[in-house]
């Protein structure tokens, strides 16, 4: 973090946001007596290790097996709660609001146990049901050879893996074929080679200067691949809670990753 500011942070020039700038002047602008505002976008300095959750990192070893795990006492909980607060403080003249927002609350209150008695649906959880069951009708599946409508055998795995794929091998996709009709594609340009390379270092991990032989040592069985509908990828979230993230070519088809050294973009 440290190296971060210290050489990343220095090559870049990071400045507010148009919504940030607007905000800061009406802050600004509401303070009788002061200078006019500037109404150019600020530059905004990298703080992070100015702040206590940064120090506290020290402590989270010791203080998880004392408190237990930092999912059961995070501030998402009061966050939440919060935007309550906030939903009817707009409500209010701004003015000794709390006494308001204690009336707001309690109005809302009785409210719900009036629609409780007598089953009045609101127009929102009308239309959010309507949602949920046009969700759950059959849809039109796209056609061609590519697309199958059986489903992958793909039961819940342990979070602490890394990835978890189906092992059915019931949708087989045939390389010399598929390379054949997609050879105007620039994705198969040296797959062959790049996908023996990739195989290698799953199998035998991190060989160094890999030579001709290594690569042509490795063996596609029956020349052919498997398509996958669903791959789940675990990790931990920056609160140290396991969080899980799912790719479906047919919902979710964009990846971005880490593009290879020398690249010119960092991403691919």
């Amino acid at each position: 973090m440290r190296t971060f500011a210290r050489t990343t942070c220095t090559r870049y020039e990071t400045r507010e946001l148009e919504r940030e700038a607007e905000a800061r002047v009406r802050r600004e602008e509401k303070r009788r007596g002061g200078p006019a505002p500037d109404r150019h976008r600020k530059v905004v300095q990298f703080s992070t290790i100015k702040t206590f959750k940064y120090h506290s990192l020290q402590h989270y070893p010791e203080a998880i097996p004392e408190f237990g795990t930092l999912d059961g006492y995070n501030s998402q909980v009061a966050e939440l709660e919060h935007r309550h607060a906030k939903h009817y403080y707009v409500r209010t003249n701004k003015i000794e609001y709390t006494g308001q927002i204690a009336d707001h609350q309690r109005r809302e209150s009785i409210l719900r146990a009036i629609r409780t008695k007598d089953g009045y649906t609101p127009r929102h959880e009308r239309l959010r049901a309507q949602r949920k069951a046009a969700r759950n009708q059959p849809r039109t599946q796209p056609s061609g050879p590519a697309y199958d409508d059986r489903e992958d055998d793909l039961p819940s795995s342990d979070p602490l893996n890394h990835y978890s794929i189906s092992q059915s091998s019931r949708l087989p996709l045939y390389l010399s074929n598929w390379l054949a009709e997609n050879d105007d594609d620039p994705a198969t340009e040296n797959f062959m080679p790049q996908l023996h390379s990739h195989l290698l270092a799953r199998i035998y991990g991190h060989i160094q200067d890999p030579t001709l032989a290594h690569v042509d040592g490795v063996e596609v069985h029956n020349n052919r691949i498997y398509r996958h509908k669903v791959l789940r990828l675990n990790y931990t979230a920056y609160n140290m809670r396991r969080e899980q993230d799912t790719i479906n070519p047919h919902a979710h088809a964009d990846v971005m990753t880490l593009a290879p050294g020398g690249s010119e973009h960092p991403f691919c």
